[in-house]
């Protein structure tokens, strides 16, 4: 899988009248693990921390952490990267002193709502995701398009086609598993975020 380039993804589906006004720009600084918190527009399971803490200690981080810039709190808001944020907060607590310090790109321009997609295409990247997170991430990315579509971008292609792009499946894939988001009632999507159906990736 190519590693993600938000340039690369801006050129891809927008428009040319609205690349510029996507486009990331980046500074790369190393920021204290306390100044750092997760977003809240991050919906997927935090998995398999302690297998990625052992590997990250051996290893070290090979990969920086997105953020955000930092707020009117002097805290920067995690963009990509959380489980790796918290395999360090682990070793961290633990005494390791090596990781009181992480490398981190710090978006000084961005949009929120491109914020949210790059958090999503991060994290449907990195692991293999549950049911509710396939079903989630696929709204949550219509959903953030839309918003954008209302703001004045223009996209290239059919909505649900930009949406199997993000994600590389196909664009049967995204209607199914739109269709399941519409179809399931709240109390279910509710016990299949909490693993209570039975889940075998069978969405």
């Amino acid at each position: 899988m190519p590693k993600f380039d938000m340039n690369d993804f801006v050129s891809d589906l927008f428009n040319d009248n609205s690349k510029a006004e996507a486009v990331e720009v980046f500074r790369v600084q190393l920021i204290h693990i306390d100044m750092i918190k997760p977003s809240e527009d991050n919906f997927y399971g935090i998995r398999d921390i302690d297998i990625m803490a052992a590997n990250i200690e051996q290893f070290g981080l090979d990969q920086n952490l997105v953020v955000k810039e930092k707020n009117a709190g002097g805290y920067y808001e995690l963009i990509a990267g959380e489980r790796r944020w918290r395999a360090c907060r682990q070793l961290f607590d633990g005494g390791n002193k090596n990781f009181e310090y992480l490398p981190c790109k710090i978006k000084t321009e961005s949009s929120e709502k491109i914020n949210r997609l790059n958090l999503i295409y991060n994290n449907a990247m990195a692991r293999e995701l549950t049911d509710y997170e396939k079903m989630r991430q696929t709204a949550q990315i219509k959903e953030t398009l839309y918003e954008l579509k209302a703001e004045g971008y223009e996209f290239k292609g059919r909505m649900s086609e930009i949406v199997a792009k993000i994600l590389d499946v196909s664009r049967a894939q995204v209607d199914r598993l739109e269709k399941v988001n519409k179809d399931l009632s709240d109390d279910f999507k509710e016990e299949l975020k909490n693993g209570e159906t039975g889940n075998n990736g069978g969405v």
